[in-house]
């Protein structure tokens, strides 16, 4: 079973790095060149960008973010304007603890919702961290929840993968320090128990 588990959680790691990082290479050359002295100032404060996001998340009451709550199996979330909700996961449609909110034209941004347990969302996390050269967020309370995890940029797209509240959500097209990302976490709730 912790076999399965483990090639399923990978499985979905791989497609949502691929939806995520799909569209990168021809921005990559041209970011690689365009940005290179803004990367060597960010170099000299590495920290300093995403514990500004996190402080900010801190601070803030939860993003006023127009949209509606959703459910779908054992999630109820806010679902943005401008977004769909898709339920299950790209292995299993019918999953009652996985779902999508999206762009209804486009796979990015997006944001892949699923209960977990907290070892499994610390593993696909660390992984996250590795393939990526993600950089460990300062953890930050939200609506009475911790989120901790790491966030990275994919061919330009800001991306993110926190885990708190036994949820561990993954973010692409969206900072942590987004309203929509935000108001989206702060709205998550268990509801099958």
């Amino acid at each position: 079973m912790k076999k399965l588990l483990s090639l399923l959680l990978a499985l979905m790691l791989m497609l949502a790095l691929c939806a995520c990082g799909g569209q990168a290479e021809p921005q990559e050359a041209e970011t690689a060149e365009t940005t290179e002295p803004a990367e060597t100032a960010e170099t000299e404060e590495p920290a300093g960008e995403p514990a500004e996001a996190e402080t900010a998340a801190e601070g803030l009451d939860v993003p006023d973010v127009a949209g509606a709550e959703e459910t779908w199996g054992n999630i109820s979330v806010l679902v943005p304007d401008g977004m769909v909700l898709n339920g299950g996961s790209l292995i299993d449609k019918e999953d009652p603890n996985t779902l999508w909110v999206q762009d209804p034209d486009s796979m990015t941004p997006y944001f892949l919702i699923s209960l977990y347990s907290e070892e499994n969302a610390a593993s696909s996390i660390e992984t996250t961290k590795e393939l990526n050269d993600g950089q460990d967020i300062t953890p930050f309370a939200l609506n009475g929840v911790e989120w901790t995890g790491v966030d990275y940029d994919s061919g330009g797209l800001p991306c993110f993968q926190v885990m708190g509240g036994g949820f561990l959500v993954s973010g692409a097209g969206y900072g942590l320090d987004d309203d929509a990302a935000l108001a989206v976490l702060a709205s998550l709730e268990n509801i099958g128990g």
